[in-house]
């Protein structure tokens, strides 16, 4: 609206209905079609210019609609500069900040675009603000960035979280993460939650001149990100943003040992739960569980528990007689299952992967599971509706799938289509709670 008020002052926009007001833009908006139809030549000419000036190595810095305050953006790198392979040329320092971007620094800083290969925009970030060289690299839930670690030394060690990022990398390269501790270098995705950040800080302690670079998505990071950090590193700071994305580089390791996992006793239950830092739930009972623990009725010997988390329903399962087997697309649920099941002294056949796959048929009774619908911070419910179609052949006639999920999530229609009768056996505000039994 307000560039038909300045292109058409002749309008009183406060004098208008709607249509009027969609019609007054509408109006404006086709000035422009005509407008760039006229100059197309000199339009033409420019980009040819430009064009011919990038490959000569040249950069184009553009400021204006689409970058944050108009806070120039550019394209090109600049060859030989001094700084090559970092944005602008420069490190750059400070603290991170959110919303309001400020102006450039005096000395015109502009980010450079890296060459994408296979990397996302963050990979690349971590890449460009990363030194370039180190003794031993660890590659935290980034697999994206080995091939770059090669490059940068034969001592490359990588953890991932998550089994089906750790299945792209080569077998030889995969450590667990108590042998991430000496390295000099980590490049890390930075992950959904704190107490997995401080677990990942803490475990790659050892080298006095360790530097870590963690990276991500702006709308996911905090300045909790920071704080949890300097607990293990006397300096942290941040990148500027670029294409939405940011690191933050931290040095002068603190030291000290990792104090993961962890375990808190739930009187209610009688357990023990044990977590690492990107355990879902943590060492807390989360609701969702809770309403599943209060309601469901197990049957049959062989129960299988699927997305294990925290290994709290696992442990119920097998102090309830139950021969249990679990598993979790995530390392950090896997090993706190198997921690759970040794503190509450039960066992319970824990293995990582995604779904149901090298499961026989019909080896289940019942099938246990709270599922997620994310993938770190994206929401993806793929696995898990794949998982309701591949239930009917691991369970047994008869079989039951129990599975508690957000209420606003439409799996009991999912679970009834894929599956078969599908009966609500306990909702609340936020929860419910169902028990399908296969066809046959």
């Amino acid at each position: 609206m307000l560039d038909t008020a300045r292109s058409r002052p002749d309008v009183h926009l406060e004098e208008l209905d709607v249509h009027q007001l969609v019609r007054a833009q509408m109006d404006v908006d086709r000035t422009v079609a005509t407008a760039v139809e006229a100059a197309e030549p000199q339009i033409s000419a420019a980009i040819a210019v430009i064009v011919e000036r990038l490959r000569a190595g040249g950069r184009l810095i553009y400021a204006g609609a689409g970058t944050p305050d108009c806070s120039p953006c550019a394209i090109g790198r600049r060859p030989g500069s001094a700084g090559e392979g970092r944005l602008g040329g420069r490190r750059r320092t400070g603290q991170l900040h959110f919303g309001r971007q400020g102006g450039p620094p005096a000395t015109g800083w502009a980010a450079s675009m890296p060459d994408s290969g296979s990397m996302d925009v963050v990979d690349q970030l971590i890449r460009d603000e990363a030194p370039g060289a180190a003794r031993a690299v660890a590659v935290v839930d980034a697999p994206g960035l080995v091939d770059h670690a090669l490059s940068l030394s034969q001592d490359v060690r990588v953890w991932c979280d998550d089994w089906r990022d750790a299945r792209t990398v080569d077998p030889a390269l995969l450590v667990e993460p108590a042998d991430l501790a000496g390295v000099d270098l980590a490049l890390v995705r930075l992950p959904k939650a704190l107490a997995a950040l401080d677990e990942i800080a803490a475990r790659v302690q050892r080298s006095p001149d360790l530097q870590l670079v963690a990276g991500g998505r702006i709308k996911h990071m905090n300045h909790s990100m920071n704080d949890t950090l300097s607990r293990h590193f006397a300096q942290v700071s941040a990148s500027r943003g670029w294409q939405k994305a940011r690191v933050l580089r931290a040095s002068q390791p603190l030291g000290g040992d990792a104090k993961w996992p962890q375990q808190r006793h739930d009187p209610h239950l009688g357990l023990v739960i044990a977590a690492h830092g990107a355990t879902f739930g943590g060492t807390k009972l989360d609701r969702g569980t809770r309403l599943l623990l209060e309601t469901m009725q197990v049957c049959g010997a062989d129960v299988l528990d699927l997305g294990c988390g925290n290994g709290v329903i696992s442990a119920a399962l097998a102090r309830a007689g139950h021969r249990v087997s679990a598993r979790d697309v995530s390392w950090s649920a896997v090993a706190a299952t198997r921690a759970t099941a040794a503190a509450n002294n039960v066992e319970v056949d824990v293995s990582w992967g995604a779904g149901l796959e090298g499961y026989a048929d019909d080896s289940f009774d019942a099938v246990v599971t709270n599922p997620p619908f994310h993938r770190g911070v994206a929401k993806e419910s793929a696995d898990t509706l794949e998982m309701f179609s591949e239930a009917a052949r691991v369970l047994r006639p008869g079989g039951d799938l129990w599975c508690v999920f957000n209420s606003h999530l439409p799996w009991q229609r999912e679970l009834q289509q894929r599956l078969g009768p599908t009966r609500r056996v306990a909702q609340d505000r936020s929860f419910t709670v169902t028990r399908t039994t296969t066809r046959g």
